[in-house]
């Protein structure tokens, strides 16, 4: 029989592999239009197949259980996202005749189980296997939000491993059968005594999302490292309660999720020439750097660019010409078809040395709003009511005021 789910868990890994460096579906704009199986343990047993629908490529907690009668409850919705249809999670009450518990509602690339029965207590659940991934990325973007008022976080873990964890997984006070890969294992958040074999964790991530927000919020969530090489499985659980304190989730707890999407960073964290600092901004890739500050160096031996990320899969390679005073540093990302945030895998920096002193930059404005009129030659424009007046205060002390579409 373990064979058999060992089976049908790599056929589902397989069928779910969109792209090995990147997740299926992520702005889940393809949905199943039956939802697959969960394996259940406790009263009744086997793989028993999930009611309403789910995204492509991943499987939710929605429920068919049967302990004194068959409960179906969904968990996972389909709904209207930022730029399409998104993913809705709702941890809700599961049960008959008033005795149950409030189940997670949760998405997951692995094959979701549950142990229950009558013995509320020791019900129990969670997720086991992932998908094929071979590859190291950085962090992990996605847009979210929250529309109830409960006080519980949202959560989202997600872990890399190689080889193989076991561990007993069922009723918590009866736990009969092992299964490879469950994800309290290879996080380390499972009882020694029943974890019966150790892989290797790789990286990992868990974050605890917002209680409650109500508009849409973009999230870039790094990755921690904690082993060496290249995993061989991934998972990732994205659930509206927190995911490891079952007991206390709360009901109508809900979640939006929306274009989830792995981050393979090609940019620089830092640039130091000599022990000068270069301040990077976001998005900008030239700079000119006066001899007020530095000089233009001897060598590219000088230059100390840092990556971005934890991955190691970055690197900056630094091509300088004394003579014209330029530097080029270009930073590659090593996984095959990973890209940074605005799609691409590559960055290129370019430094220019220059003589004299750094021009000054604004560093604050302030608007004001008021009736401007102006004389010319003794003579005068008509008012203009409203019109916006803008004070620069710059990096060296001094103040400018601009008058933009003066006259338009």
């Amino acid at each position: 029989m373990k064979r058999f789910y060992t089976t049908m868990l790599s056929l589902a890994a397989i069928a779910s592999v969109a792209s090995a460096q990147q997740l299926p579906n992520g702005d889940f704009s393809e949905w199943k239009t039956a939802c697959g199986d969960t394996e259940a343990f406790g009263f009744s047993t086997g793989m028993r197949t999930r009611p309403g629908i789910e995204p492509t490529g991943w499987n939710g907690s929605s429920v068919n259980q049967n302990v004194i009668m068959t409960v179906k409850q969904e968990l996972v919705y389909k709904t209207e996202g930022k730029d399409g249809s998104c993913v809705k999670l709702l941890n809700n009450f599961v049960g008959a005749f008033g005795m149950g518990s409030v189940a997670p509602g949760f998405l997951t690339l692995g094959t979701p189980w549950v142990a229950a029965n009558t013995d509320i207590a020791n019900c129990d659940g969670g997720t086991y296997g992932g998908i094929d991934f071979t590859n190291r990325p950085d962090a992990i973007a996605l847009d979210f939000k929250r529309v109830d008022t409960n006080d519980e976080s949202s959560t989202i873990t997600l872990y890399g491993w190689k080889g193989t964890y076991q561990s007993k997984v069922g009723m918590k006070n009866k736990l009969n059968d092992s299964r490879d890969n469950v994800d309290r294992a290879i996080m380390g958040l499972a009882d020694d005594a029943i974890v019966t074999q150790k892989g290797e964790l790789i990286f990992k991530l868990n974050h605890q999302l917002a209680t409650t927000n109500g508009d849409w919020t973009s999230l870039e969530l790094p990755i921690e490292y904690v082993g060496t090489g290249n995993p061989e499985k991934f998972n990732v659980v994205i659930c509206a309660g927190d995911y490891y304190n079952r007991d206390k989730m709360i009901k109508n707890t809900e979640a939006h999720v929306d274009n989830v999407k792995l981050v393979y960073y090609s940019r620089l964290a830092s640039l130091k020439v000599g022990d000068k600092e270069i301040a990077l901004k976001d998005g900008q890739y030239n700079y000119a750097i006066y001899s007020d500050y530095m000089a233009a160096p001897e060598d590219k031996a000088s230059f100390n660019a840092v990556c971005m990320g934890t991955s190691g899969s970055s690197t900056a390679s630094v091509d300088y010409d004394k003579a014209t005073g330029k530097a080029v540093i270009t930073v590659t990302n090593s996984n095959e078809g990973g890209t940074d945030t605005d799609g691409e895998a590559q960055h290129v920096y370019t430094i220019e040395f220059k003589e004299g002193e750094t021009p000054a930059e604004v560093v604050e404005t302030k608007t004001f709003y008021g009736t401007l009129e102006v004389k010319l030659d003794g003579g005068s424009n008509d008012p203009m009511e409203n019109t916006p007046v803008m004070l620069d205060k710059m990096s060296d002390g001094t103040y400018t005021l601009r008058l933009e579409n003066f006259g338009g």
